[in-house]
């Protein structure tokens, strides 16, 4: 490979990173404007979360009084939980093409031979389950679009350059 192919090769590779954290910072930037609502009970009990998840509003409604503490705290949770999965089904398609793109990047390791990979020695980070102790899904090791940003994050913040 001649020195001007090698050239061009890394120039479109650095447009491509730069182009990707690019669209990794506007991926945050919509994050963190990001909310989403349940309701639960016909309205009664409504909660809303913010783009990590993380309960932001609780709201009862006046017609509260004929359901017993243990509904209202059933649907305090079920209602947060639906508005942290909005989130996260949302978090997934803006990181998608993202993801996309990545995928179609050269390895380091296919640009400099014997070059570590580094994805596969990023170690994921495992979130606490929503389920119930006994439920089938506990034993999932999921990693999320919301990992995929703060990794990114980190990435970028590590490196100084944006």
């Amino acid at each position: 490979m001649s020195n001007e192919q090698l050239r061009n090769d890394m120039h479109t590779v650095l447009e491509g990173l730069r182009d990707q954290i690019d669209g990794i910072a506007e991926a945050q930037r919509r994050k963190s404007e990001m909310s989403a609502r349940a309701s639960i009970h016909d309205g009664r009990v409504v909660v809303t979360v913010d783009g990590d998840g993380i309960v932001t509003g609780v709201e009862f409604s006046d017609r509260i009084d004929d359901l017993s503490d243990d509904e209202i705290a059933a649907a305090v949770t079920q209602a947060a939980q639906q508005a942290a999965a909005e989130i996260a089904r949302r978090l997934r398609e803006l990181v998608r093409p993202l993801l996309d793109r990545r995928a179609h990047w050269p390895r380091l390791s296919d640009l400099l031979p014997g070059s570590p990979d580094l994805p596969e020695h990023i170690p994921g980070q495992s979130r606490a389950p929503t389920s119930p102790p006994d439920a089938p899904d506990r034993d999932l090791d999921v990693r999320t679009a919301g990992d995929f940003l703060r990794a990114s994050r980190s990435a970028i913040s590590d490196d100084g350059s944006h």
